[in-house]
């Protein structure tokens, strides 16, 4: 039997394998469907395109103690999701037994295989309707600001990824960064990547061999990170003086946003950049990785960046214009982030996650190498100083009068997360729960 919290069966929720519970089909998007008798099991399934068939059901009974107060489905799903990663679809069912005896609620719950095992059965989005939300954000400013506030918070819960236009960088500053971002990567990366990087010399390898296998735990990307600490490109006119001005701009559009997320949160505004400093100061990290997906001869052998969700706070997109490869993780489907010209994409990290107690979420995405086109990526990331303490925010916290996050301080995370980034998140949240608990003893 597994336990929530890792104490004795008895003391909060258990799940065991019941040979008395019905298998239970699956969507092909992964949702769990009314559970099926035992008589109808023995028929044919149809085949399902989404996601690997589940073994038999599982069914979590929930201690009287634990029943005898109001316990919210949401608050089960949260706790159990962060101790079992392997419970993607969770399904609450009521009985009808008085209060105090402990079958009066279960819990449906379909094992699934680890991440990247699954993510080999999610298939491209079929659906052209299926887009990520595009949002007007200079409407904030208009009669259409509770609108525009909904979209975000739509977004922030629904999707983790949305698109901002007329977010107020200059459409002047972005084309500048268009140029020399790629006179840099044509200067003094390009020629480089081909003759010394390990993604190339690793694939063609494997190609040679001849066994048909995928290059695993590397990406088809070059990269180099912008901070204010550390050096930066100088053979490239200009690269330093309009990366400079840009960060400035997108800080400032990151900061904007975050006070959105506050108030759609209903938490004091400036709470998130203030948690993310640790307090009044300016301590936050700011970086930005500028990154190109050169040409691959075998796109089919090796992924542009591996699946993933991203370890900070706020993350800020200039994607190029007219090469896609991005793609989103979404009820089983990958979903294009389809490229829109001086738009700024948005996605929220798993520091957001934490703090807004589990209503926004942080969410898989990955990149495709192509055959015959080069991508431009240029990401910033506003997240927590390494010595910044994560945690749910109160306020959060006391309208479902539950903890689903741990509190944690954001160096020890990013420790976590270094050797465990193309991993389930859950357990890196609680690998920090355990350190946290064992530094206060």
């Amino acid at each position: 039997m597994w336990t929530i919290g890792g104490g004795p069966a008895s003391s909060t929720l258990g799940i065991e394998e019941r040979a008395d519970v019905p298998s239970i089909s699956v969507s092909e998007k992964g949702s769990i469907k009314t559970p099926i008798s035992k008589e109808s099991s023995a028929q044919e399934e149809p085949e399902l395109e989404g996601i690997i068939p589940p073994p038999a059901g599982l069914i979590i009974e929930i201690s009287a103690a634990l029943a005898a107060r109001p316990l919210k489905a949401k608050t089960i799903k949260t706790r159990l999701k962060l101790e079992h990663p392997n419970l993607m679809k969770i399904d609450i069912k009521r009985f009808k037994e008085p209060i105090n005896t402990i079958h009066n609620r279960s819990i449906i719950a379909t094992p699934v295989p680890d991440f990247q095992t699954q993510a080999k059965y999610c298939k491209p989005s079929s659906s052209p309707k299926m887009a990520i939300p595009v949002i007007d954000f200079s409407k904030l400013n208009s009669e259409e600001r509770a609108m525009t506030m909904a979209q975000i918070a739509n977004g922030c819960e629904e999707w983790g990824f949305f698109q901002l236009v007329n977010h107020g960088i200059p459409v002047e500053l972005l084309e500048k960064v268009k140029m020399v971002s790629s006179d840099c990567y044509k200067k003094e990366r390009e020629e480089n990547f081909f003759k010394n990087s390990t993604p190339v010399k690793l694939l063609k390898e494997l190609v040679d061999k001849k066994t048909g296998d995928k290059l695993e735990n590397i990406d088809w990307e070059d990269v180099f990170l912008l901070s204010d600490d550390n050096e930066w490109p100088i053979k490239t006119p200009e690269f330093k003086e309009t990366m400079t001005e840009y960060r400035a701009e997108v800080k400032k559009l990151a900061e904007k946003l975050m006070e959105v997320m506050d108030e759609n949160l209903g938490i004091p505004k400036g709470y998130i950049k203030k948690a993310f400093n640790g307090g009044e100061g300016d301590t936050a990290f700011f970086g930005t990785k500028v990154s190109h997906y050169p040409p691959c001869p075998n796109p089919e052998m090796v992924t542009g960046l591996r699946a993933h969700t991203d370890a900070g706070g706020v993350i800020l997109l200039f994607q190029d214009d007219v090469v896609d490869g991005l793609q989103i993780l979404k009820d089983g489907e990958w979903i294009d982030v389809q490229p829109i010209p001086n738009s700024i994409v948005i996605n929220t990290g798993d520091q957001i996650e934490v703090l807004s107690n589990g209503r926004y979420k942080s969410v898989w995405h990955r990149v495709n190498a192509k055959p015959d086109k080069t991508r431009r990526s240029i990401a910033s990331f506003y997240n927590p100083s390494y010595n910044a303490t994560i945690e749910p925010a109160t306020e959060i916290v006391k309208e479902v009068n539950e903890f689903g996050y741990p509190k944690f301080r954001f160096g020890d995370y990013m420790s976590v997360y270094t050797e465990q980034k193309f991993l389930p998140k859950e357990p890196r949240f609680q690998a920090v729960r355990t350190t946290t608990l064992e530094v206060s003893r």
